[in-house]
């Protein structure tokens, strides 16, 4: 099954959207729900690179006694599946957007056609405040 680079982009309302960058499709056709899978994979795997290892920190006893690390939400390592969850169940209540050419796309099971020059944006919108 041939495989196509497509470009997507992250952008949060307000904020300046993040580099575009290549994702890899299986086949000329996906599902929006197995797309939505493959960017989370691909985001999980990137936060899990960049986390901190703190296991390799040169450390004496009395002071890993002293001050244990202590894993915070943005140190443990993400579980895709988990993960996916959340980002379907964000989709069904429009956390967030997804835009196919600049198209909105709002059904889990509706088929795409992928294109070599196909541009994804996944635009996450934020709480007003104090609503």
């Amino acid at each position: 099954m041939p495989t196509m680079l497509v470009s997507v982009e992250d952008k949060i309302a307000g904020k300046p959207p993040s580099p575009k960058y290549q994702l890899q499709l299986p086949g000329d056709r996906i599902k929006v729900r197995d797309l939505i899978r493959l960017y989370v994979e691909d985001q999980v795997e990137r936060f899990n690179l960049r986390r901190p290892d703190y296991s390799s920190r040169l450390q004496s006893e009395e002071e890993r006694i002293l001050n244990p690390h202590r894993p915070t939400k943005h140190t443990q390592q993400r579980d895709c599946d988990v993960e996916y969850e959340n980002a379907v169940s964000a989709f069904s209540s429009n956390g967030f957007f997804l835009l196919v050419n600049g198209h909105q796309i709002s059904d889990l099971d509706e088929d795409i056609s992928v294109k070599s020059d196909m541009e994804i944006s996944f635009l996450r919108l934020t709480p007003l405040v104090g609503g």
